[in-house]
């Protein structure tokens, strides 16, 4: 029976949302404060907001550092392509750039899921979610 109040539903509730409202403004910020700036700050916010699920006492605690993993996932995802889209010249070497990184990105996403299933199955959904630190 799925419960609405429960923390394991409101934790995957915040995170898309956030992320999906901050990406056009990450991606604006990389442009005004630096690709490679952005690009480090990205994975420092989300793997923060990981350790923060971890150590969560609360439901509201949770909803709040998934936002952020949603914050961090935004500003991380407009700066990789940026400086793909830089450091490669137009044409296929740019193509193959791109096409690696929708390969990694789609594969460790999916893997990640099955990952965080199985470590909140056998230990806790601490683990599952805390794993990315």
């Amino acid at each position: 029976m799925l419960l609405l109040g429960h923390p394991s539903v409101l934790h995957l509730a915040r995170k898309p949302t956030s992320g999906r409202t901050t990406f056009q403004r990450a991606g604006q910020a990389g442009d005004i404060l630096g690709r490679r700036r952005m690009f480090v700050t990205g994975p420092g916010v989300f793997a923060t907001a990981s350790l923060l699920i971890g150590l969560a006492q609360s439901p509201a605690w949770i909803i709040g550092a998934r936002a952020a993993q949603g914050v961090g996932s935004a500003i991380l995802a407009p700066s990789t392509l940026a400086l793909l889209q830089g450091n490669f010249a137009a044409g296929p070497e740019r193509t193959r750039a791109v096409a690696y990184y929708a390969a990694a990105a789609g594969i460790s996403a999916s893997f990640g899921l099955v990952l965080g299933g199985v470590l909140a199955e056998w230990w806790s959904w601490r683990v599952g979610l805390a794993r990315h630190v």
